[in-house]
């Protein structure tokens, strides 16, 4: 390997390691602000207070909006930026490979989103983390309305 390889080398391994490193950072806020959400969710179940049932349904109609909210303006993006930086991470890792095996130079950035033959590409629903996270506020949700509330 000459030096410009090396140093080409290097450059891709510093891109996949940046990648990576925002990757890591992120999922870290994606997950303390989901439990933060478990977290408000189970609080609220434990101190349910006994409504009527017009009270019930408007707070039903609220929980709703906001469990749609959260997976538009909360899951979705953050699935979106973190499938970009897992692919330009691989692609930078990849391409640093095929410079140790002789390459001259890299493959454009667009190449990362090519998806294999036999492959499917990636997709918010079917990521098990999202489906977790999304079912699990789901859930518990659901748990508030099914737990009765104490006396009054």
């Amino acid at each position: 390997m000459d030096e410009k390889q090396k140093a080409l080398f290097d450059a891709c391994m510093r891109q996949a390691d940046y990648f990576a490193g925002r990757w890591d950072c992120r999922k870290m806020y994606e997950w303390k602000t989901t439990i933060a959400i478990w977290a408000l969710l189970a609080g609220g179940i434990y101190v349910k207070k006994p409504r009527s049932l017009t009270v019930e349904l408007e707070l039903a109609a609220v929980m709703l909006v906001l469990l749609i909210g959260y997976i538009r303006f909360w899951l979705i993006p953050v699935w979106n930026a973190n499938n970009w930086e897992k692919q330009a991470g691989r692609f930078y890792r990849d391409q640093a490979d095929s410079i140790m095996r002789g390459a001259e130079r890299i493959a454009p950035l667009e190449e990362a989103w090519t998806v294999p033959p036999g492959r499917q590409a990636a997709s918010f629903w079917r990521d098990w983390s999202m489906l977790f996270q999304m079912l699990s506020v789901l859930m518990l949700g659901a748990i508030y309305f099914i737990v009765p509330g104490g006396s009054k």
